[in-house]
């Protein structure tokens, strides 16, 4: 795994960056992720955890995100087509965005799976803290990456408000 911090710090006054890339790992023959990329995927999210904190967003914040970077990248060790996995990570005060890109022109879809079901429901947890985090999510145009971008001071928990810091807007990849 490659980890780049491509601006750090001080994302009240620009967008803080971060890009990971990892080679696809192998699945078992059942389908699921091999060991190593489970551990990819935990690799993924302390990484991406350091950078919030550093950014010095809501602990409620970065645990709930923690879920979203979880299902996005298990969902590209899972359904991806390409070789390699990339994360590009960008955070200012009032947006953190998160792309994940696997090389599969498939987009992905929301599931119904079953009560007894093992799997299916991640896209659901990512709806869902979109919606309580006043942000959105989506696929690029060709379907090789899926986004989520999330507004840290939305959420229900939240305490602090981007009053008094000017807002940096939206960063498109």
């Amino acid at each position: 795994m490659t980890a780049v911090a491509l601006t750090p710090g001080q994302h009240r006054r620009r967008p803080t960056r971060m890009a990971i890339s990892f080679a696809r790992t192998r699945r078992l023959p059942s389908g699921r992720i091999a060991p190593e990329g489970a551990i990819q995927v935990t690799r993924a999210r302390h990484s991406i955890n350091a950078c919030l904190r550093a950014c010095q967003l809501p602990d409620s914040f970065i645990g709930d995100f923690d879920l979203v970077v979880s299902e996005l990248v298990t969902n590209a060790l899972d359904y991806g087509a390409g070789a390699e996995i990339n994360l590009r990570l960008t955070c200012t005060f009032d947006e953190v965005r998160l792309e994940v890109e696997d090389g599969s022109r498939n987009a992905p879809c929301l599931q119904t799976p079953t009560s007894d079901s093992e799997s299916g429901r991640g896209l659901f947890i990512v709806e869902a803290l979109t919606k309580e985090y006043s942000g959105s999510w989506g696929t690029s145009n060709n379907n090789t990456t899926t986004w989520c971008s999330l507004s840290p001071y939305e959420g229900s928990d939240a305490i602090m408000t981007p009053a008094s810091t000017p807002t940096l807007g939206q960063v498109d990849p």
